[in-house]
């Protein structure tokens, strides 16, 4: 995305973090559904601008 023209604004994710909790789930498994949040960051490039103005 950065390489893009305009360079396009996009979130960052933890991927390794994602990969290690995936593989810790499915090895401790134990019948329960789970759900978990992570947080993510902005990474605000070129192609965001300020929001359209109201008349």
């Amino acid at each position: 995305a950065a390489l893009c023209e305009p360079a396009l604004t996009t979130i960052a994710q933890p991927i390794a973090e994602i990969g290690r909790r995936a593989a810790r789930t499915i090895l401790d498994f134990d019948g329960t559904v789970r759900r978990e949040t992570l947080g993510v960051e902005l990474v605000v490039r070129a192609s965001s601008g300020p929001p359209p103005k109201t008349a």
